[in-house]
This record gives C-alpha cells, sequence and structure tokens, in this order.
C-alpha cells in the first residue's frame, strides 16, 4: 500500500484528489478510487446500489466484480441483513487504505452495529445525490476549512457524534449561512437543533 501522499496538507490543493491517486497506486481504477475515497470520509460503508449511483452504472456485473475484488482483498467486511444473509452493508475497515489517503485512526475503521451503519449509509446517500458540494469529511479539511474560509457555505450531516461539512463550489464572497441536515434515523436530532441554534443564532 502506497504512503499518504505528501499534497494532502498543501493549502490550495484538493486533498480528495491526492487521495484518490494513493488508491489508484493500490489498482483501483478512477471511479472505483474516488468511490473509496468519499464512503472512507463519510461514512465507512456503503452497499451495492450506492456505487452504482456513484458510478453511473447498472447494479449489475460490474458493482459484482468491484464488490468481490473489495472482499478478495480484504479492504471490507460484508455486514449481513435480513434472515437469509444475502443482503449486505460492506464495511470499509482496512488499514493500510485508510493509512494511504491520511487518515489511519479515522473512527470509520472501527466495528459498527447495523443500526449505526444504517444511519451512516443515509448519510452516504445525502452526499452522493448532492454533487454540486465539495464534502470535507476529514477534521482537517474541517479545520482548514474554518481557517481559510474558502467559501461561503457550510453544510453540515450529522449521524449521532459526529458532523459532515460541506462548500459550494465555485463561490468566492462570504456569507453567514449555515445549513444542518440530521438523519431521520438520528435519535440525537434534539441535540443537532441545540447546535444549530448555537452556531447560528438566528436560523
Amino acid at each position: 500500500m502506497p504512503a499518504p501522499s505528501k499534497s494532502l496538507g498543501r493549502v490550495g490543493s484538493n486533498p480528495d484528489d491526492a487521495r484518490t491517486n494513493a488508491l489508484e497506486a493500490a489498482g483501483l481504477i478512477p471511479r472505483q478510487a474516488r468511490f473509496l475515497v468519499t464512503v472512507m470520509l463519510h461514512s465507512g460503508v456503503f452497499v451495492g446500489r450506492q456505487y452504482a449511483a456513484f458510478a453511473g452504472i447498472t447494479h449489475g456485473q460490474k458493482v459484482h466484480d468491484f464488490i468481490k475484488t473489495l472482499l478478495t482483498r480484504r479492504f471490507v467486511t460484508p455486514l449481513a441483513l435480513g434472515t437469509t444473509g444475502r443482503a449486505r452493508i460492506l464495511h470499509v475497515h482496512h488499514k493500510p487504505l485508510y493509512a494511504a489517503i491520511g487518515e489511519p485512526d479515522n473512527r470509520h475503521r472501527r466495528r459498527v452495529t447495523i443500526e449505526r451503519a444504517v444511519e451512516r449509509l443515509m448519510v452516504l446517500d445525502g452526499v452522493l445525490a448532492n454533487g454540486t458540494v465539495t464534502w470535507l469529511g476529514a477534521e482537517r479539511d474541517k479545520r482548514r476549512y474554518n481557517r481559510a474560509a474558502l467559501a461561503p457555505l457550510v453544510v453540515v450531516v450529522g449521524v449521532p457524534g459526529s458532523a459532515r461539512h460541506a462548500s459550494r463550489r465555485g463561490q468566492s464572497t462570504v456569507a453567514s449561512n449555515r445549513l444542518a441536515a440530521w438523519s431521520s434515523a438520528n435519535r440525537w436530532s434534539c441535540q443537532g437543533r441545540r447546535w444549530l441554534r448555537r452556531v447560528s443564532p438566528c436560523t
């Protein structure tokens, strides 16, 4: 597995490009690498239909082959759903993968319950459905954004104990807008509303 790219923390660079390049060096094609970077930063788990939607392909042989490769290389562990176990959530846990993108201790590597995995799938759906925003998943990306004020709008998508930030592309002026979207399964939604009022009192 390649070492993390030195450009991951460089001001003005796109860290996700460097992360994608690191996973391509591990033998993944570009769209597979981009998808795994998105998964590792925002959810740690995915299902086949999400890769199909991301790649713009049918949920067929190419999706099956991709998942088979990840399982064979032990990049992911399947979490069985239902009584038959045929429905699966894939958990990306392989530490060298996370190390390659500069996130060796990311919380998404940890063992996850089915309930939490489902919540994270909902967060990933939100990220994949909003391609007009640049999502900031890694903590250092969020800190760099907050220091540099790179864009006017921050979108936060949360599950219990976490938050996701995103900045609108193509905008350079500074505004105070803040938006928070919480998983409907989130049992801490009241806490989320309190947080929103605290960071944006006029909301």
